[in-house]
């Protein structure tokens, strides 16, 4: 790009907007790698308190569903799990932007509670995964077949925060993807 801006003086005003985007993308591809390094290396001191996972997770989905036309169905009572509400905020937004992203216009989210562990679905009423993507998609840098933007680190990072919070992810396929995220109640 710089070289362009040297070269092609008509045009500078076209390679700086796209030098600009560039540099953006390369700014938060690093703050993302950054946080899963953090992440994995277990150097994060947790700040643990009682927190409401719906309104969590309502709060995600109204940011990233301004713009958008799904609708969201909320199913079951609400409850209280033990984290650090800014690293199970970043866990649950790459999980709900993932169904945002594939959903044909419908998102159903879960909440079941029982004595062993809480647990949440969220089920986007997309055409679900291939079984070869379903196998890696938490896998780091893995994308799929997928056109969408990303870098392949966010389910993964998502993953590894829910675990360091006691709990476990997965996803399968039911008339669209469903990830199923379970905290399991510690005495």
């Amino acid at each position: 790009m710089t070289e362009l801006i040297k070269t092609d003086k008509e045009n500078t005003d076209i390679h700086l907007k796209r030098l600009y985007l560039e540099l953006d993308r390369l700014k938060n591809f690093t703050e993302v790698l950054l946080k899963l390094s953090k992440v994995n290396s277990n150097t994060i001191d947790y700040k643990y308190e009682k927190l409401s996972v719906k309104e969590i997770i309502e709060d995600i989905v109204n940011s990233l569903n301004r713009d958008r036309n799904v609708k969201v169905e909320y199913i079951g009572e609400d409850f209280i799990v033990l984290g650090d509400e800014v690293w199970l905020y970043e866990g649950f937004l790459n999980i709900i932007k993932n169904s945002l992203e594939h959903t044909l216009d419908k998102i159903k989210i879960e909440f079941i509670s029982n004595p062993i562990y809480r647990e949440i679905r969220i089920k986007d009423n997309g055409k679900g995964l291939e079984e070869e993507v379903l196998k890696r998609i938490f896998d780091r840098f893995y994308r799929g077949n997928t056109s969408m933007p990303g870098y392949g680190i966010g389910l993964n990072l998502s993953k590894s925060i829910i675990e360091n919070h006691n709990g476990d992810i997965n996803a399968y396929n039911d008339n669209g993807l469903i990830f199923q995220i379970k905290f399991y109640n510690v005495t």
